[in-house]
């Protein structure tokens, strides 16, 4: 059974610690535990990329050959100021995998589905589709005992897996049709962590359309604001819409993305230095993480869903 990298070591490799050998610094948001792991010995997952709801159960493993081996030119030609095609297609390929198959990101996958089949359960129950509950669950109808907490809806992680699977070419086009932003770190203590889910989310100008906050290492990270004109456009590989900008970040700036970093993080978090200010950031930032949040709006005949990711409080022990 193979051990499939949920965040692949070739990324991981950039935040390799100069004072350990070939291992990182890393923190629980959990616990706060501290240790020194290996590239390979964190994020995976026993068989985590085969998907038992994809007719090619591998699928994602195959896209993964177009992506990860491409990664380290990449980011060298991104860090220099001169991007190819082939470099945005392994940052976008890159984005989108962790936007997929990560926990932390079939954990937010999942909210949307499990709240359009709980709508549809409500108004279905409310047209008489469902006899009431047996007296051994307390009677009352469906509606009672989803409000109440006897029963509730829940989605096999897989399958929002499987559907942004089934989707990642048009998610890479989006990606790389976007407005990406080069952010150069040069402040030495205030180096970008990452995490085991190393995706910050930034609003902006359109409430449709939320910015993503990839770091490549230390000392480089892009935000990629996808055009929301193109969601619904037929994937372009060569990137026609692909506009950069590079900058050096101040030092204020860096933390305000570390912070953003860690409060996304599901529960590991990296960096290739431990200075003693990392630690009690990360115990400040620990009680959050990303969550869908989902506003209902009445329409005739049911109900209107709008689902939106934001990084929210949410206690740790």
């Amino acid at each position: 059974m193979p051990l499939d990298h949920y965040i692949s070591q070739v990324y991981l490799r950039k935040f390799l610690a100069p004072d350990l050998e070939n291992r990182m610094h890393a923190m629980r948001k959990s616990d706060l535990s501290t240790f020194a792991p290996r590239t390979r010995d964190v994020c995976r997952t026993p068989d985590g990329n085969t998907n038992r709801h994809l007719q090619e159960s591998r699928a994602i493993e195959a896209f993964l050959e177009d992506v990860e081996p491409r990664f380290n030119a990449a980011y060298d030609r991104f860090a220099e100021g001169e991007p190819r095609q082939e470099d945005i297609y392994s940052l976008a390929g890159l984005l989108s995998y962790f936007l997929t198959c990560s926990p932390g990101a079939m954990r937010i996958n999942a909210e949307p589905l499990r709240a359009h089949v709980e709508a549809a359960a409500r108004v279905m129950d409310e047209q008489g589709a469902f006899d009431d509950a047996p007296e051994t669950l307390g009677g009352g109808t469906l509606t009672d005992i989803l409000d109440d907490g006897r029963v509730g809806i829940t989605v096999d992680p897989q399958y929002p897996a499987a559907i942004g699977t089934a989707g990642i070419f048009g998610r890479v086009s989006l990606f790389g049709n976007g407005h990406w932003d080069v952010l150069i770190n040069q402040h030495e203590r205030c180096g970008f962590f990452t995490s085991d889910y190393p995706i910050a989310i930034e609003d902006t100008p359109d409430p449709q359309v939320l910015a993503r906050i990839l770091p490549l290492s230390p000392t480089v990270a892009v935000r990629i604001t996808p055009d929301s004109a193109r969601r619904r456009a037929d994937p372009d590989f060569n990137f026609p819409g692909f506009r950069y900008v590079r900058s050096e970040i101040s030092a204020a700036e860096a933390r305000r993305i570390n912070q953003l970093l860690v409060r996304s993080a599901e529960d590991l978090v990296f960096a290739a230095d431990w200075d003693p200010w990392r630690p009690q950031f990360v115990e400040r930032h620990r009680h959050y993480r990303i969550e869908t949040v989902t506003n209902t709006v009445p329409v005739p005949g049911g109900e209107m869903l709008h689902f939106r990711a934001e990084i929210l409080p949410f206690q740790r022990c």
